[in-house]
C-alpha cells in the first residue's frame, strides 16, 4: 500500500508507472489537498533534465499566509504580527499612524505623521 510519508518500494512505484504515474513527478497517498506535496523521485528521474515549470503564487489565495505588506501594497491587517494592535483599544489610532507611514511620499519618510503617531501616544 501506498503511504504519503515513506518512499515507495520497487514494486509501488511501477506498479504506479502502470497505473499512470509521471516519471517526473510521484504524488504518493495524498489524503487531504495541501498547500505543499510531498513527491519521490527515483535515480532515474535524477539522470533527465527537469521539464517541471514553476507556478507563481495566487495574490488572491484566501488561504495563503502574507506577510504584513499584500502583494499589492496594501497593510495587511489581519497579519499576526502586529500583534493585536490593529484591533486593540487604541487600534484606529495605530492604523492611523502605520497608514501614514506606510504611504508616507516625504524624504524622511513618517516626516509627515508626527500628528498621527502623537495620536496614538496619548491613546496608548
Amino acid at each position: 500500500m501506498l503511504h504519503p510519508l515513506m518512499p515507495p518500494s520497487a514494486r509501488e512505484s511501477s506498479l504506479w508507472r502502470q497505473v499512470g504515474g509521471s516519471a517526473s513527478c510521484r504524488n504518493f497517498g495524498q489524503i487531504r489537498p495541501r498547500k505543499d506535496r510531498i513527491i519521490f523521485v527515483t535515480k532515474e528521474d535524477h539522470e533527465t533534465p527537469s521539464n517541471a515549470e514553476l507556478v507563481a503564487d495566487d495574490p488572491n489565495d484566501p488561504y495563503e499566509e502574507h506577510g504584513l505588506i499584500l502583494p499589492d501594497g496594501d497593510i495587511n491587517w489581519n497579519c499576526p504580527c502586529l500583534g493585536g494592535m490593529a484591533s486593540g483599544p487604541c487600534g484606529e489610532q495605530f492604523k492611523s499612524a502605520f497608514s501614514c507611514f506606510h504611504y508616507s511620499t516625504e524624504d524622511v519618510k513618517g516626516s509627515d505623521c508626527v500628528d498621527q503617531f502623537r495620536a496614538m501616544q496619548e491613546c496608548m
